[in-house]
């Protein structure tokens, strides 16, 4: 949607424009003493002057205080896996696989791993930087446009003496299409 009405408004600017540079033409026809016309015609056009220039703008920037640092310890939850070791009774077969031996059980006392998770609060350091804001006085371009009247004349000759000051020789022979005697025809 915004990139619609930026598209309108160049639109509308380049139109305004054109239609400023269009305006009313005088054309004047006159003899000068050598006894050549000329059309000369006059123009008024209005051309854009883009002009830059640096402004003094205000900005807010935010330095660091290199000395000053904080630390500041934050509670943080930590989890983990524990070793859990009991003694239990364990049975156990021997002889399943062996044809010559009749299987039989036993039963041990042994200890038994098993693993366990474990929450715990564990205070973490955190460093501070201290952040102070600034304000500082930068130089930013502005360009502007603004249109000017020129005048424009342009001068063309319509009729005058031919190049070298004569329109015909005395002697000239009459134009005619001849062909010279030795010249064959192909």
């Amino acid at each position: 949607m915004i990139g619609r009405l930026r598209t309108l408004l160049t639109v509308a600017s380049v139109v305004a424009i054109g239609a400023h540079l269009a305006l009313a033409q005088k054309t004047v026809t006159h003899e000068t003493k050598d006894g050549t016309t000329y059309r000369v015609t006059r123009s008024i056009v209005q051309r854009p002057v883009v002009q830059t220039e640096l402004q003094d703008r205000q900005q807010t920037v935010y330095r660091e205080v290199l000395k000053v640092l904080t630390t500041e310890t934050h509670d943080t939850y930590r989890t983990y896996q524990t070793p859990v070791i009991e003694y239990q009774w364990v049975t156990k077969m021997h002889g399943r696989w062996n044809p010559f031996v009749q299987p039989y059980f036993t039963q041990s006392y042994a200890p038994v791993t098993r693993w366990q998770s474990r929450t715990e609060v564990v205070s973490v350091p955190v460093t501070r930087r201290q952040w102070v804001p600034e304000t500082r006085t930068v130089q930013v371009p502005v360009t502007t446009v603004r249109m000017v009247r020129e005048e424009i004349t342009s001068r063309v000759a319509l009729n005058g003496p031919p190049v070298g000051g004569l329109a015909q020789f005395h002697n000239d022979p009459p134009r005619t299409n001849w062909q010279a005697a030795d010249s064959t025809r192909r």
